[in-house]
């Protein structure tokens, strides 16, 4: 896949989410809404660079602990509105995902963690999601969505989002898998850190790469747990309380 250059060097995961065609043609503006890794403690370069996208509300899906070991900082100094999701909390609550990795760290354990972490998010989300519409319906300067890595998290709720206003299923997935080609090392490092310290002992490279990458039968589990549990994602948004009207008037402000 080609992408765009990076914003921002530093954070090769921090993207416009636009150009994307939607069912009837319209194309997802520029300059509404972006997602990205965790943005906490940027260079005066990468200041100057994110402050110029105008970001006006953040939604950090990260979960408490991870924002105690990396507070958002630097975008409470600019005066933004951070909205805090603690998605790892809910899903968690689930349903234990967590066991297939302490299970198996040298084989299988990390691609069945992330797909029982996929099939959770989508009713880890369903309660939080209405806030994340309304915002970017709004209008009031940019929005955007970060976790720590900007992939799975934020993968899933920028999924739901282009779900939500029309765009197609392969579009929302090359969306979803340009991530793979904007990996940030550092947060590759960290994440291997974090998961050896809690399993106490190594973690097998492939693993690793199944916890730290994206794939496309991540996403797939996280759409067919919805069809499965709601019928349909139309369903599934109703419950979020945004029905067909409310998405449609959404994809207006969106669209060019």
């Amino acid at each position: 896949m080609t992408c765009d250059p990076p914003i921002c060097p530093d954070y090769p995961n921090l993207r416009a989410v636009a150009g994307l065609v939607m069912a009837d043609g319209r194309v997802l503006r520029a300059g509404h809404f972006y997602r990205s890794e965790a943005l906490c403690t940027p260079s005066k370069i990468a200041s100057a660079a994110i402050a110029a996208l105008g970001i006006r509300h953040v939604f950090d899906l990260r979960g408490q602990g991870e924002r105690e070991a990396a507070p958002n900082g630097w975008w409470r100094a600019q005066g933004v509105r951070i909205d805090e999701w603690d998605l790892i909390a809910d899903a968690r609550n689930a349903g234990a995902h967590w066991q297939a990795l302490v299970e198996d760290p040298q084989g299988e354990g990390g691609r069945r963690m992330m797909m029982a972490t996929y099939r959770a998010l989508p009713f880890a989300m369903l309660p939080h999601l209405g806030r994340l519409f309304d915002a970017l319906g709004e209008g009031d300067g940019a929005v955007l969505v970060h976790c720590a890595a900007g992939k799975d998290r934020t993968g899933i709720a920028v999924a739901l989002v282009l779900a939500a206003i029309g765009v197609s299923r392969a579009a929302i997935l090359a969306d979803y898998l340009e991530s793979g080609d904007r990996e940030n090392p550092a947060v590759v490092a960290w994440t291997r850190a974090l998961l050896e310290r809690r399993l106490g002992a190594p973690i097998d490279a492939q693993c690793l790469a199944d916890v730290t990458g994206v794939d496309a039968a991540y996403l797939e589990t996280a759409f067919a747990a919805i069809d499965t549990e709601f019928g349909s994602l139309d369903d599934y948004f109703a419950r979020a309380g945004w029905g067909s009207d409310a998405r449609a008037a959404l994809a207006e402000r969106l669209a060019g």
